[in-house]
């Protein structure tokens, strides 16, 4: 796990970095640059992993527009049974400059055998939100520690997905409800399509327990990478999720689809 520079940050999201919102909001509008929850996050021990921001062809939106910043603490992560450090905690944080949507936090796990990422969307954990307007160093620092007070919990939950062992016909229910979700249409996928989807891209991805499923699904979801019919029926490669808001929302909804099978 490496931490990104802040120049590296800056070139991938630079409307983390800006002075000032959008031009023309209104006076009640209440300012916090991004920049400053990266120092403040900085300050108590958490990195930079990731940065992005949406493409827009739009000049507000390339200096304004809605980023997401990922944060890794490299004392704070999850072992697997054999005690090697299997995946670290991300704190994912959603922002923008124009006056449209709130600052978000999500709380998110980074699997080092697949470099990527999984948002999580559960009751007990996951979202919580700070107020721009009178924001505080102390009220970031106190949501931190409220957030990983609850990590017992979610490797709880982690090791009751290990020991659940998923059906072929679980599995493929699963895979048929996540490519749904993506794709937003009815069209039922094939059973050579499903075998695509649910196949391990490694061999630490190998397994039916509902945890490596639910992983590899995610993964399936967010990279693309197999070959499903479009509406004329022709076979093509599904693409990676580009969209940052697409991308917390269908992971969100991947996990949440994984609880079903608890």
């Amino acid at each position: 796990m490496r931490a990104l520079t802040l120049e590296e940050v800056r070139a991938a999201a630079p409307q983390a970095f800006a002075a000032n919102p959008k031009p023309g909001l209104s006076a009640k509008y209440s300012f916090l640059p991004t920049s400053r929850i990266i120092s403040d996050m900085d300050s108590l021990g958490w990195k930079v992993c990731q940065a992005k921001a949406n493409k827009s062809r739009t000049a507000i939106n390339q200096e304004y527009g809605n980023h997401v910043i990922k944060f890794y603490h490299p004392e704070i992560f999850i072992r697997d049974t054999e005690g090697n450090v299997e995946s670290y905690i991300n704190v994912v944080v959603l922002n923008n400059h124009t006056g449209t949507g709130s600052f978000r936090f999500e709380l998110g796990m980074f699997r080092l055998v697949c470099e990527n990422g999984l948002v999580i969307k559960d009751r007990d954990m996951g979202s919580f939100n700070i107020r721009h307007k009178g924001y505080t160093f102390e009220e970031l620092q106190e949501t931190l520690n409220t957030a990983i007070e609850r990590l017992p919990d979610l490797v709880g939950k982690i090791n009751q997905y290990n020991a659940i062992t998923l059906t072929p016909s679980q599995q493929k229910d699963f895979a048929r409800r996540a490519i749904a979700l993506r794709s937003n249409t009815d069209r039922v996928p094939t059973e050579e399509e499903l075998q695509g989807f649910l196949a391990p891209r490694r061999q630490e991805d190998q397994g039916d327990s509902l945890w490596t499923v639910l992983n590899r699904i995610q993964e399936a979801v967010m990279k693309g990478g197999y070959q499903m019919a479009n509406v004329r029926g022709r076979q093509r490669r599904a693409k990676s999720i580009k969209n940052i808001q697409k991308d917390i929302l269908l992971n969100q909804q991947i996990w949440e689809l994984g609880m079903e099978y608890a």
